[in-house]
């Protein structure tokens, strides 16, 4: 886009995520220049451009209304966790995802349900609403194609990141 990343807008009320910075542009000329800690990466999601707050349904006219020049934003930057799973009982989790999506984003956690099992056994290692799982057994998977493996497999782990 515009600003030199692709973002991915799964629910319009949540934090676009970022996922893919271009190899130029504006966003490359800053990872460029600023130190390690500042770049912008593959899931950090965004809170704010140029002072305002952005959600996904938003943020296409926060972008479009910045004037040329240096732009400010403020970003959460996630935690790479894994989390092991035998399915004894369903996930007990509402997940949002559309078929392009680079992650399933955890909207709601039920109190009954294997993922509250693990948050309860692991709370240093806990899944949270807002957190996206982007990964199954090690292998990075578009969402709709992790979906539909999972159905099928008892033992698994997901990779997730944590914005929490």
């Amino acid at each position: 886009g515009e600003l030199g990343f692709k973002v991915d807008v799964v629910d319009d009320s949540n934090a676009p995520m970022i996922t893919a910075v271009a190899e130029a542009g504006p966003a490359a000329e800053w990872n460029a220049t600023c130190g390690p800690d500042e770049k912008l990466r593959v899931y950090d999601c965004i809170l704010e451009i140029g002072g305002k707050s952005v959600v996904a349904g938003n943020m296409a006219p926060v972008v479009s209304s910045l004037s040329p020049g240096k732009v400010l934003m403020k970003l959460r930057r996630p935690q790479t966790r894994i989390a092991l799973f035998q399915k004894t009982s369903e996930l007990g989790v509402n997940m949002v995802y559309k078929k392009s999506s680079s992650g399933i984003l955890i909207k709601s956690i039920s109190p009954h349900g294997l993922v509250s099992q693990h948050n309860e056994a692991y709370p240093e290692n806990a899944m949270d609403v807002g957190d996206r799982i982007v990964g199954l057994n090690d292998e990075l998977l578009p969402a709709a194609e992790l979906v539909e493996k999972v159905r099928n497999m008892n033992n698994f782990s997901f990779k997730f990141m944590h914005y929490g």
